[in-house]
C-alpha cells in the first residue's frame, strides 16, 4: 500500500486512480488566463525592474574600509571581482529569459486567437452539419411518404 501525503487521494482498491485535480484545471477559464497572461508578464517586468538597484559607485570611504580589514586586499579585490562577474551573469540571464517570456507572451495571445477563430468555425460547421442532416430527413420523411 503506497504510505505518503497523497495516498488519501488515490483510489487504488478500485482498480483506477481519482485525480481530483483534473476537475479543478478543467474549471479554470484558460481562456481568459491566456488572453491576460501579456498584461500580467508587463506588470511582473515593471515590478522587477522598480525593484532593482544600480550598482553603487566604489567610494573612497568603501576602499579605505576594505582596506583595513584583517583580509588581505587582493583577496577582497579578487572576490569582488568574482562577484561582479556573476552579478553580470546573472543579469545577462535575466534579461534573456526576459526576452523568452515576452516572445512566449506574444506566441500565447497568437494561439489564443487563433482557437477563437477555430472555435467560430467549428460553431459554423456544427450549424451547417445540422442543417444538412436535418434537410437529409426531410428529404427522407418526403420521398418515403411518396412512395
Amino acid at each position: 500500500m503506497v504510505s505518503c501525503w497523497y495516498s488519501s487521494h488515490l483510489k487504488l482498491n478500485s482498480g483506477h486512480m481519482a485525480i481530483p485535480w483534473l476537475s479543478a484545471l478543467k474549471a479554470i477559464p484558460w481562456g481568459n488566463v491566456i488572453e491576460h497572461a501579456p498584461n500580467v508578464l508587463d506588470k511582473a517586468r515593471d515590478l522587477l525592474d522598480k525593484h532593482r538597484k544600480p550598482s553603487e559607485p566604489e567610494t573612497e570611504d568603501s576602499r579605505q574600509a576594505t582596506a583595513s580589514d584583517s583580509t588581505p586586499h587582493n583577496q577582497l579585490e579578487s572576490r569582488l571581482s568574482d562577484a561582479l562577474k556573476q552579478i553580470k551573469s546573472i543579469q545577462q540571464k535575466n534579461d534573456s529569459l526576459d526576452s523568452k517570456l515576452v516572445d512566449l507572451a506574444h506566441q500565447q495571445s497568437t494561439i489564443f486567437k487563433n482557437i477563437q477563430a477555430l472555435r467560430s468555425a467549428n460553431r459554423w460547421l456544427v450549424f451547417f452539419s445540422v442543417t444538412l442532416t436535418l434537410v437529409n430527413i426531410g428529404l427522407w420523411i418526403l420521398y418515403s411518404f411518396n412512395y
